[in-house]
């Protein structure tokens, strides 16, 4: 809970408090008919204080889901960036084809698991970014005639 909502929330347990005292004050030095003119009074209020905040959470809409993974983004002209594991193969430059790529290394002993990384950002041009492993061939650059 944040400390705005705290005090929010606070303040209106102060305020109904001190609305209960005054309810009750009027009953005992007043009469029962007052009193109850005074609550239907206070309810009503109440009542529309509460449709208000009602419409106005309804107005904000429901924030939407967390993202689970990491966050992969690029920028650069002809990056590649996703989300988990390249294990394939990925060619943005011009001219390349499938066939001439070495073949990918054998995967060693795994890592162990630290979970996934918060963020991963590809500023450069050509650059490169994956929320996992990458035993896969990426080619970023142009065949060389």
């Amino acid at each position: 809970m944040t400390r705005q909502r705290k005090i929010l929330v606070w303040t209106a347990m102060v305020v109904a408090g001190l609305l209960a005292c005054v309810a009750l004050t009027v009953l005992v030095v007043r009469d029962l008919d007052t009193a109850d003119k005074l609550a239907g009074v206070v309810g009503a209020l109440v009542g529309a204080a509460g449709l208000g905040v009602s419409l106005r959470a309804l107005s904000r809409g429901a924030p939407g889901p967390a993202p689970t993974g990491p966050v992969v983004t690029t920028e650069g002209e002809r990056s590649v960036a996703a989300g988990g594991s390249v294990s394939g193969t990925v060619i943005t430059g011009d001219g390349r084809s499938t066939g001439p790529l070495p073949s990918p290394r054998p995967r060693g002993r795994a890592r162990p698991d630290s979970g996934p990384p918060a963020e991963v950002r590809t500023p450069g041009a050509r650059s490169v970014g994956a929320g996992g492993d990458i035993s896969g061939n990426v080619v970023t650059g142009d065949q060389e005639p």
